[in-house]
């Protein structure tokens, strides 16, 4: 279960990273390079985030999100 909600996530992920590359490289052609910047920055940021949620979450086990 857990390994079927990792790929679900990593290729979503994947997908947010793909779609944030077509923005840049878009903007690029376009002229409004800092634009792209910004959105290939943000788009590497909730890649990094959602991936270290999704290791950290996949190696604890779950007693230990239990608040006794």
């Amino acid at each position: 279960m857990a390994l079927m909600l990792f790929a679900l996530c990593f290729s979503n992920v994947q997908l947010q990273a793909q779609q944030g590359g077509q923005a840049a490289r878009s903007g690029a052609t376009t002229g409004s390079s800092d634009w792209a910047w910004g959105i290939g920055l943000a788009s590497l940021a909730v890649l990094g985030t959602v991936s270290g949620i999704i290791a950290a979450s996949a190696t604890e086990s779950p007693t230990t999100f239990s608040h006794n």
